[in-house]
């Protein structure tokens, strides 16, 4: 009589096979590898968010520095140049003159100021920059306005890189047409100041410009 053979062991009874171990390993590290590289991302975007809040808020502070000084025009005397040239405000698109008693730069030490805005184009990063110029009213030498300036040594700058910066200034037009905005000022006897200017900020990735508005007060008498 044959004895009855004993069965042998499962192979699964001792547990994971090599493969079924490879298998869950790589499987573990696609998720870790997922579950990272969504981390990876997201801090990525928070962190991206934060510099564009600053930046914008760093923006709008100097955009209101600036709409605080074009409203405080020092309009009781013209300023008078050495060609003979007298003006309350002069300005274009890309650059903006006028005297202020709201200075910007410590340097002015809190006196009245003549101020130049200058809109330069850096051709590297495709982008405009916004230049600011100020000079002591009480010492100024209207030489100093009409020589050669150099951007680096005479000027700050404000804002370093926008899609487009540009200047506007409101008139009151002829006969029944009411106001309208103008992309230069002139000076002339009739029309000395412009009711108001506004500055227009465009950033990169923005779809509308942030724009100011800073209403003029006409000199004594003129009003």
């Amino acid at each position: 009589m044959i004895p009855a053979q004993t069965p042998l062991p499962s192979k699964r009874a001792s547990g994971f096979t090599l493969l079924e171990l490879l298998v869950s390993l790589t499987i573990l590290a696609i998720v870790a590898s997922l579950i990272f590289g969504s981390l990876k991302v997201g801090i990525g975007a928070w962190e991206r968010g934060e510099r564009d809040i600053d930046a914008n808020q760093r923006l709008r502070a100097i955009a209101e520095l600036v709409k605080a000084q074009m409203a405080s025009i020092y309009a009781e005397k013209r300023l008078k140049l050495a060609s003979g040239v007298e003006f309350f405000v002069r300005g274009d698109a890309k650059s903006l003159e006028f005297s202020s008693v709201a200075p910007i730069l410590p340097k002015s030490n809190g006196r009245p100021v003549y101020v130049k805005y200058r809109v330069e184009r850096d051709e590297e990063t495709d982008s405009d920059q916004l230049y600011l110029r100020e000079l002591d009213l009480t010492l100024l030498n209207p030489k100093e306005i009409e020589r050669e300036e150099d951007l680096k040594a005479d000027y700050t700058l404000l804002i370093k890189s926008a899609k487009d910066i540009s200047f506007e200034y409101l008139s009151a037009s002829q006969a029944e047409k009411g106001q309208e905005w103008v992309k230069e000022w002139k000076e002339d006897k009739k029309n000395s100041l412009p009711m108001a200017m506004k500055l227009c900020i465009l950033n990169k990735r923005d779809k509308s410009p942030l724009c100011i508005i800073a209403r003029v007060q006409a000199p004594y008498g003129e009003q």
